[in-house]
């Protein structure tokens, strides 16, 4: 039920920056203790699939988007179509590069994941690149967060 929970929790604040996946990891972890490494670690990427699975719609939205009449329109105007198109190859160059930006959104939070998964999505940045980095990269956040909670907390 553990794995559940913070499935669904991860998922969810994903979506809404005003659930916070952080705070209730570390609540966990004051429960769990730092000893149990496999948990820590299931738990870990459990949070981690259920934060990806939330950005992956932000980028999709985004991608979506992208081919409304709408958003067309306001490519249209002065050079905006010019800079996507810029961004887009970019991108597609650089798939290192890009991995790497992700990589350290995903670890660290800066530049914000939400934001960058957006971006992502708008210059369609392979899913093959973005879902495992981002994967990848909470799952090594949220490890963090619990076992340096956990040994905090005394476990």
């Amino acid at each position: 039920m553990l794995l559940v929970g913070a499935f669904a929790v991860a998922a969810v604040s994903a979506m809404v920056p005003l659930v916070n996946i952080e705070v209730y990891l570390g609540v966990v972890a004051t429960q769990l203790g730092a000893t149990d490494h496999v948990r820590l670690l299931a738990l870990a990427a459990t949070a981690g699939a259920g934060q990806t699975l939330g950005k992956l719609c932000w980028y999709v939205l985004a991608a979506r988007s992208m081919e409304s009449r709408w958003v067309q329109h306001k490519l249209d105007v002065g050079t905006r179509r010019h800079r996507v198109d810029v961004w887009h190859a970019r991108v597609v160059g650089r798939p290192w590069l890009t991995a790497g930006v992700l990589a350290l959104s995903s670890v660290v939070g800066m530049p914000p994941l939400m934001l960058l998964s957006v971006v992502a999505g708008s210059v369609r940045v392979p899913l093959g690149v973005f879902v495992p980095t981002v994967a990848v990269g909470r799952t090594v956040r949220f490890w963090a967060i619990l076992a340096g909670v956990g040994s905090l907390a005394g476990g």
